[in-house]
């Protein structure tokens, strides 16, 4: 076992903080509604270990933003876009962002569009 390890920790998978912050602008005259949305997330243990440090994972910046303009009477077309920045997840052993890295990756951007109508 390690030594140096303290008697606590902080819970498993629980941030210290999580920011959200949205901001939508709709003009019922014209249809159109623009939404962006954006998260902050703290660091948090996602694997815990007897012997040496934790993992601890270290989320990016979420953006996200999603246009909406009404056509004609019922119908509505939708263009989204989620994780804009696509910024790199890091897991680290130990709290510290700038220690080893136990696993870097990126989740991509995610687009979407769509069509609807309602009656």
């Amino acid at each position: 076992s390690d030594p140096s390890a303290s008697d606590s920790r902080p819970l498993y998978d629980q941030s210290p903080y999580i920011i959200n912050l949205d901001l939508s602008y709709e003009r019922a005259s014209s249809g159109t509604s623009v939404t962006v949305g954006a998260n902050l997330t703290g660091e948090r243990i996602v694997l815990t270990k007897v012997l040496g440090q934790d993992i601890y994972e270290h989320p990016p910046v979420s953006l996200d933003a999603a246009i909406s303009q009404k056509l004609w009477k019922h119908w509505t077309a939708r263009f989204s876009v989620k994780n804009i920045l696509d910024d790199t997840y890091r897991k680290t052993y130990g709290q510290s962002f700038d220690g080893n890295i136990y696993e870097s990756y990126k989740r991509g951007r995610t687009y979407g569009v769509s069509l609807s109508t309602e009656f």
